[in-house]
């Protein structure tokens, strides 16, 4: 992926936290120089730790943008450049009910989520952002995590692969 990027020079790149953060650190051992034309990061998909963020702007010399949703509902939230996550109610409608996170989706019609107990927390903030941006802002509180599965071999596998494995079963 590192050679891929290299030689497509996106501007932007977006994928699961842990393997940006994976990817990045391979880059940083590696010492393979990112193009210039990367802007910026979205990682999604799950919780991106500081660490998770120090090390992909170290990597790819860019800013990282969190943006929050599910394999359920996936675009509920993201990021702007001063680092509050604003909520996308063109596509969502978003509450909090006791910091327990209910999310409606405005977008699927074939399987509509209401009120859909998302399992994790978090809370509608009041204002304007500096960003200018008309979305509603958001906090986090606690949200689910997926684990890495080490393989015998030292491989490691992100828990979706075996969604991939079962497709069409």
């Amino acid at each position: 992926w590192a050679r891929f990027i290299q030689r497509y020079r996106p501007t932007l790149l977006q994928g699961y936290a842990s393997i940006l953060a994976a990817l990045a650190r391979f880059v940083l051992d590696e010492q393979r120089a990112m193009p210039d034309s990367l802007i910026g990061v979205y990682s999604t998909a799950e919780t991106l730790t500081e660490a998770m963020r120090e090390t992909i702007e170290a990597a790819f010399r860019c800013k990282v943008f969190n943006q929050y949703g599910s394999r359920e509902i996936p675009n509920i939230a993201c990021e702007c450049r001063h680092g509050h996550l604003h909520v996308w109610t063109d596509m969502v409608w978003l509450e909090s009910l006791d910091g327990q996170l209910l999310v409606t989706s405005l977008t699927n019609r074939l399987m509509p989520m209401i009120r859909y107990a998302i399992g994790d927390s978090g809370r509608l903030q009041e204002g304007d952002c500096r960003c200018g941006s008309p979305f509603p802002l958001m906090q986090m509180d606690m949200c689910r995590q997926n684990d890495l599965i080490l393989g015998a071999d030292g491989r490691r596998l992100h828990p979706s692969y075996f969604n991939g494995l079962l497709y069409g079963l």
